[in-house]
């Protein structure tokens, strides 16, 4: 019986909690971050810190970053331009 106490307890807590916090950030319009004319994105992630971060396969010898992080609309390369180019990998992304 005291499990059943137990499950009426954490199910009133959920109904009663209050919504408004996660409905805070929530919008129906959708926004454009940024656009990548003829690269194709492959993966995009978004971190604690809301830094938006995209990765591009090395597919054409117009490849220019495997991973960037979009600052104010553009792509930077990420960590640094020196490992988006070709290199070993100790130093350089073989692959994102």
């Amino acid at each position: 019986m005291k499990w059943i106490n137990n499950i009426i307890l954490i199910a009133s807590l959920f109904v009663n909690m209050d919504h408004t916090t996660a409905q805070t950030y929530h919008s129906e319009a959708l926004q454009e971050a940024a656009s990548f004319g003829k690269y194709r994105a492959i993966g995009v992630s978004v971190n604690a810190a809301n830094r938006l971060f995209v990765s591009f396969p090395r597919q054409n010898t117009d490849y220019q970053y495997g991973l960037t992080e979009i600052v104010n609309g553009e792509r930077v390369p990420y960590p640094n331009d020196e490992w988006n180019k070709d290199g070993d990998e100790q130093n350089h992304f073989v692959s994102v």
